[in-house]
């Protein structure tokens, strides 16, 4: 069969990326072909606002002398973007669509939507596309595995909620990657769906160790992982108090991709390969991160995970209830000293059971 995935835009989103494998990668196994949309790089569709942009860039350059700053943003976007492209171009099978109404229903039997937040209409330009508006009249199966709104607020406008809830009544699997969300479809769409595990988990850490050994990555100096996505001042001090007390030695494996303050080369985000070989070398990890958490779990290691107010929290707590491990969430440091010792054996056993569920939920449903 011929299997086509809407996903959010592959950039530079670690997680996001390791999403569309995984989920890539198991339809391939069940013996499927199978293609992830992608739309091609259009940083600023509006020509006075890139305009005023350049203008900005080149005071800033000349001016301010700051040499490292690109006067064109597809420039600073190719350089930040250099390490993930090369995992995009190795391991993922992109099939570039600007128009999802050009598409033609002849060339696919399935459509599949997810995971990562694809369902946020914030992070969308047309969110009912994510319910496959353009193909509702094609003889196709529709199957939803683990899109997610990001939050526990509905945040659809009145329009886009009765466009959505007509839409999804046409597909063939209906799964969501929180509990949240089973309720939030429950609420707003009127249907069941059903609590699985992001895609990143239907592979198993050995598949992950393979893409590490195949990029030759050296090994991370330090034994405490440190990965947070909302960097303040709150956070750095979270990282130096988390050392003192467990003696941990701590090592970063994310750039401060965001920070246009800072030169260029220090903003290029790390291979995907380098992000992996930090959970295979961390004896701890701190983070604000959902995918962070995953991957704890995925590898067994101990990890604490901080809030992220602009993150969505819903996601991260919801993964934590499934394998009874909210106490790491926290919001103090001293926290962590009163971990119970984690008991992987069960977490494992969760994580296998729930990985069989899942992953027979998704091949039924393409028979």
């Amino acid at each position: 069969m011929k299997i086509g995935i809407i996903t959010l835009p592959l950039r530079i989103n670690i997680g996001g990326l390791l999403q569309a494998y995984a989920l890539q990668t198991v339809l391939q196994r069940h013996g499927d072909n199978v293609v992830v949309f992608d739309s091609a790089i259009e940083l600023n569709p509006n020509l006075l606002l890139k305009g005023i942009k350049i203008l900005v860039r080149l005071f800033r350059r000349y001016f301010l002398r700051r040499k490292d700053i690109p006067i064109f943003a597809e420039y600073e976007y190719k350089v930040i973007s250099q390490n993930t492209r090369l995992f995009i171009d190795k391991y993922i099978h992109r099939y570039e669509v600007n128009d999802y109404h050009k598409l033609h229903a002849e060339d696919f039997d399935v459509l599949v939507v997810g995971s990562d937040q694809i369902w946020r209409p914030s992070f969308v330009s047309h969110v009912e596309d994510t319910f496959f508006e353009f193909a509702q009249d094609w003889n196709i199966k529709r199957i939803a595995y683990a899109p997610s709104f990001g939050v526990d607020e509905w945040e659809y406008s009145d329009e886009q909620t009765e466009n959505c809830s007509r839409l999804i009544k046409k597909f063939d699997l209906i799964t969501v990657r929180e509990d949240s969300a089973v309720a939030l479809c429950d609420k707003h769409f009127g249907i069941k769906a059903k609590h699985v595990l992001d895609p990143t988990m239907l592979l198993n850490k050995e598949d992950y160790i393979n893409i590490v050994l195949e990029a030759k990555t050296a090994p991370n100096s330090g034994d405490m992982l440190v990965y947070l996505l909302d960097i303040d001042q709150k956070y750095t001090g979270f990282v130096e108090e988390v050392r003192e007390l467990m003696h941990y030695d701590p090592f970063f494996v994310n750039a401060k991709v965001a920070d246009k303050s800072l030169p260029l080369a220090e903003r290029v985000q790390v291979s995907v390969d380098q992000w992996l070989r930090g959970f295979m070398d961390a004896k701890f990890v701190l983070t604000d991160s959902f995918h962070a958490c995953v991957f704890s779990i995925i590898f067994n290691v101990p990890f604490a995970v901080v809030p992220n107010e602009g993150g969505g929290n819903a996601r991260i707590y919801s993964l934590l209830k499934m394998f009874e491990l909210e106490y790491c969430f926290i919001e103090e440091v001293s926290k962590i000293a009163d971990f119970p010792i984690v008991n992987w054996e069960r977490v494992n056993i969760v994580y296998a059971d729930k990985r069989v569920e899942c992953l027979s939920l998704l091949y039924n449903s393409l028979k």
